[in-house]
C-alpha cells in the first residue's frame, strides 16, 4: 500500500497546483469585494501574487506532501526522522549486517578430492549494471565421487559497478577518447560512483568474410569491376570500417546475432547490378563483444 500524501492535501481541500492556487485568490478577491477586473496572466497585480505568495507557498506544499508527512509514519520514513520514531518508543535502529546462507557448489569432474578455501568469492554477472560478490566462510571439501557440495557463505558487501564499454567505428582513435573519458570519471568523479567504474574499448571477435557474387550479364567489365569494388564497400559498412558513405544498411551490433542472409537482401537493395551472391559464413552470435572482419574476399562468380 502506497500513500500518495499530496493527493490527500487535494483531497482535504487545499489547492496544490499553480492553477489551484489562483482559482482560491481570485474567489478570496472577488468574496472581499475586490474591484480587480484584470485577470490575465501578465496583470501586475497578479504577477506580484504569483512572485511572493503563491510559488512560496507551492515550495512549502511541496515540502509537507514530500518530506513532512512522509516522515510522520514508520512505513515511509528515512534516515534521522525514522531514528526519531524509533527513539520515541525506545527503540534503537538496528545496525547493519551481513546476509549468511549456503550456495550449492557443482563440479564437472568427479573424480579424486577438490577443496574449496575459506574466502573463496563468487562473483554474478552484471545485474542491472552492478556486480554482487559472496564469499564463503567454511571449507568446503568434495570427496571423490561426490559432484555437488554446499558451503557456508556470506554477502561480501563488495558490490562494485560493471566497467563500461565503448562501441567505436573502427578508425577512431579510440585509446585518446578513452584515456579523456577515464580521466573524466576517476578524477573528476563526474560519474557518481568514485573510482568504481572504468571506461575502456568493446572487446572484439576477429572473422574471415568469403563472399562470390554474380553481377547482371547486361554489365561491361568497367561496370562489373566497379560493383565488385561497391559491394566489398557495403560489407565492411556493415563492419563499421568505413563512415560516411551513405549506406543505409544493418551494422553489427553487441550482444546480438548478425544475418548474412539480412545483409544479402540490403546488398539487392542497394545494388540493382546484383544478379545473385552467396556468403560462405554463417550468422555472427555477438556476446559483449563487436565483430570484425580479420579478412574479407568478395570475388566474381563462374
Amino acid at each position: 500500500m502506497t500513500v500518495d500524501f499530496k493527493q490527500a492535501l487535494a483531497d482535504s481541500g487545499i489547492p496544490t497546483t499553480e492553477a489551484g492556487l489562483r482559482a482560491a485568490w481570485e474567489a478570496e478577491v472577488i468574496a472581499q469585494g475586490s474591484q480587480l477586473s484584470n485577470t490575465s496572466a501578465y496583470s501586475p497585480f497578479w504577477r506580484v501574487i504569483s512572485a511572493l505568495v503563491t510559488k512560496p507557498l507551492l515550495w512549502l506544499l511541496t515540502f509537507v506532501s514530500d518530506t513532512v508527512l512522509p516522515n510522520f509514519f514508520v512505513k515511509t520514513a528515512g534516515g534521522a526522522w525514522l531514528d526519531m520514531l524509533a527513539w520515541a518508543v525506545d527503540v534503537e535502529r538496528k545496525g547493519a549486517g551481513r546476509a549468511v546462507g549456503q550456495i550449492l557448489f557443482t563440479r564437472a569432474d568427479s573424480t579424486g578430492t577438490l577443496q574449496v578455501p575459506i574466502g573463496t568469492v563468487i562473483q554474478s554477472a552484471s545485474i542491472n549494471g552492478t556486480v554482487y560478490q559472496l564469499v564463503t566462510t567454511a571449507l568446503g571439501v568434495f570427496q571423490a565421487g561426490q559432484s555437488q557440495l554446499q558451503i557456508r557463505i556470506m554477502y561480501a558487501i563488495r558490490s562494485y559497478y560493471a566497467n563500461a564499454f565503448v562501441l567505436f567505428d573502427q578508425g577512431v582513435p579510440a585509446a585518446s577518447y578513452i584515456e579523456q573519458m577515464n580521466a573524466q570519471v576517476t578524477i573528476e568523479g563526474n560519474h557518481g560512483h568514485g573510482d568504481d567504474l572504468l571506461v575502456q574499448v568493446m572487446p572484439e571477435t576477429q572473422h574471415d568474410i568469403s563472399l562470390q557474387i554474380w553481377p547482371r550479364l547486361t554489365l561491361n567489365a568497367d561496370e562489373r569491376q566497379a560493383l565488385l569494388a561497391s559491394v566489398e564497400q557495403f560489407v565492411r559498412t556493415a563492419f563499421r570500417e568505413t563512415a560516411g558513405t551513405g549506406y543505409v544498411l544493418t551494422l553489427t551490433l553487441p550482444q546480438s546475432r548478425f544475418s548474412f542472409s539480412r545483409l544479402g537482401e540490403e546488398l539487392h537493395q542497394q545494388f540493382p547490378g546484383l544478379e545473385s551472391l552467396r556468403f560462405e559464413n554463417t550468422d555472427i552470435v555477438s556476446q559483449l563483444n563487436i565483430p570484425r572482419i580479420r579478412n574479407l574476399q568478395v570475388a566474381i562468380g563462374d
